[in-house]
């Protein structure tokens, strides 16, 4: 999943044309407050091979994930475990 499915299907907020600065500031806090530090501590990992700094990687769940948690979203095939 990438940050942007992420906070589309938590926020409902789509990415519209053009630079819209409210959306752009919600995804990068979810991103820099939420996502990041699960991939710090291993328990996501983020896709990032042959990608540019501007494009979005998919982030996993790492088999830390799922000893450390248990979740009724473990389930779902969007949040696949690696």
């Amino acid at each position: 999943m990438s940050d942007q499915v992420a906070c589309s299907t938590l926020y409902g907020w789509e990415e519209k044309d053009g630079f819209d600065p409210e959306h752009s500031n919600v995804r990068f806090a979810f991103k820099f407050c939420v996502i990041r530090p699960l991939c710090w501590l291993g328990l996501l990992w983020e896709d990032r091979e042959s990608l540019n700094l501007w494009e979005v990687g998919t982030y996993y769940k790492t088999p830390l994930w799922q000893a450390a948690l248990k979740l009724d979203t473990d389930g779902q095939a969007a949040l696949r475990l690696v």
